[in-house]
């Protein structure tokens, strides 16, 4: 391997030993071989740390651990301490189709005013055993727009240029949640976004993240309405797109007045 790879893979982990095998196996294989694979053990306590050892067989694999911190930190250790001009992001617990990192790098050298490109996934429901495609909005115009909705990307298909997370200052560690969703809409106000039709990523459905954690509903949609009251100034300021800005305030109502209704209704049958 070179000294200064071309593309870096960034992973964070904790307690990932279910999927943590799979993951690194999908980034080995993969046809682009100028590349390194940073993980961040994120102090896990399960079988993580002895996965990891027995891994670093490949010298492409760097592991770096610590005790916890967090998500949006362990993120800013990996791609700060990753060495390729190109940073690409897989979650443990999803996968990476093997001509991933070689198309979306082809991608970036062709089109060097794009920040962030993404791709479309598969779909696969651990219970069921099915997998299903999901596409994505791929334009800069459409992806924009859609920003002030929703996170129209897939977390562990996109590759950006190492000059861009340096320029914006990589992932917010004041975000409980929804930290990749910010960093789109940061990224998006100095650069264009792309996300491309091929399905590169398999990722996972119905599984537990390492990230997840018992933050509450209201902090969540909270979260997210400042995001897209960001999105919305930046990108946007159309009137008629203002209603998506607080459109999670009305999911949590809604979700509160179900909860209320559904205890008062087992109350009641109890009773």
């Amino acid at each position: 391997m070179s000294n200064t790879p071309l593309v870096s893979v960034i992973t964070t982990v904790y307690n990932g030993e279910q999927y943590l095998t799979q993951a690194i196996e999908s980034i080995q294989r993969q046809s682009l071989t100028e590349l390194e694979y940073v993980i961040v053990d994120d102090g896990s306590d399960d079988r993580t740390p002895d996965i990891l050892a027995g891994a670093q067989a490949d010298p492409r694999l760097k592991v770096i651990s610590q005790p916890r911190i967090g998500r949006a930190k362990a993120l800013n250790v990996a791609w700060r301490q990753a060495g390729g001009a190109y940073i690409a992001n897989l979650d443990v617990d999803d996968l990476a189709e093997p001509n991933r990192l070689e198309t979306q790098l082809r991608f970036l050298e062709q089109h060097p005013e794009v920040g962030l490109v993404g791709t479309a996934c598969k779909i696969l429901d651990e219970q069921t055993g099915t997998v299903r495609l999901r596409r994505l909005m791929q334009t800069d115009e459409e992806l924009r727009r859609a920003l002030i909705r929703h996170n129209p990307f897939v977390h562990s298909s996109v590759m950006m240029p190492r000059r861009v997370l340096e320029a914006v200052g990589g992932y917010n560690e004041m975000f409980p949640v929804s930290i990749d969703y910010e960093l789109w809409v940061r990224l998006a106000r100095h650069y264009q976004l792309a996300n491309l039709a091929e399905p590169l990523t398999i990722k996972r459905m119905n599984r537990q993240a390492y990230f997840q954690n018992r933050i509450s509903t209201w902090k969540k949609y909270k979260t997210r309405v400042k995001i897209r009251w960001y999105a919305w100034r930046h990108l946007s300021r159309r009137l008629i797109e203002l209603p998506y800005v607080v459109d999670p305030t009305g999911q949590w109502l809604y979700t509160r007045m179900g909860n209320s209704w559904r205890s008062t209704n087992q109350s009641l049958a109890k009773g």
